[in-house]
């Protein structure tokens, strides 16, 4: 791990913290943080819903069993599913993808934005940001709000959304996370379809 890397990690939130491992290329050691954690405050449902996420971009389907049966008893819900709830999109949507670690992954997107008051950037498909390139990221999306345009990240995985914020606040861009398929579970009684397993949570970053 980078010194710069792990310097920041280690003086942030957990869920921050296990935010930077991943991007670093650590995914055990952003694991490994949030189990910690959930064997010290086990009814940290956001830590729980991280481990989730990085075990199923890990595909990690035997360990995501596991960990969603023990969120399930621990939350009172039924085990969320291996995979997500179809992403929401617009027309005009950016698509971001795969693993985003240079500037060639952004070039589309200015041009797009010219005519635009808000940019929806949907990040349904990407894997991993990368440590290194997050504070490029941020400048892209900062050069916009300096033109005045709103910028929405949609669709994205709560590790990204938590990386992305433990470099600090980003003015005038809204987060939409994305959701995954569950069921709530009555005391004693039959499960209750209740969507995705949480709301979009849209925030400001």
């Amino acid at each position: 791990m980078s010194a710069s890397s792990l310097q920041h990690a280690e003086a942030l939130p957990i869920l921050h913290e296990a935010a930077v491992l991943y991007a670093a290329k650590f995914p055990e050691a952003a694991e490994r943080a949030l189990r910690a954690r959930l064997q010290d405050e086990g009814k940290d449902r956001e830590a729980s819903e991280m481990l989730l996420e990085i075990l199923h971009l890990a595909d990690k389907r035997a360990e995501f069993e596991v960990a969603a049966a023990r969120h399930a008893d621990v939350f009172a819900c039924e085990p969320p599913e291996w995979g997500f709830a179809d992403p929401v999109r617009a027309s005009g949507t950016f698509e971001l993808a795969g693993t985003i670690d240079a500037p060639a992954h952004l070039e589309g997107l200015v041009p797009l934005a010219r005519s635009r008051p808000a940019i929806a950037i949907d990040m349904s498909r990407v894997e991993r940001i990368d440590f290194a390139f997050v504070p490029a990221f941020r400048d892209a999306l900062r050069l916009f709000r300096h033109q005045g345009q709103r910028v929405i990240l949609a669709n994205i995985a709560e590790v990204h959304a938590a990386l992305l914020q433990s470099f600090g606040p980003m003015e005038n861009v809204v987060l939409l996370r994305r959701a995954r398929t569950a069921t709530m579970r009555a005391p004693g009684g039959p499960a209750m379809s209740r969507g995705p397993s949480s709301d979009p949570r849209a925030t400001a970053a």
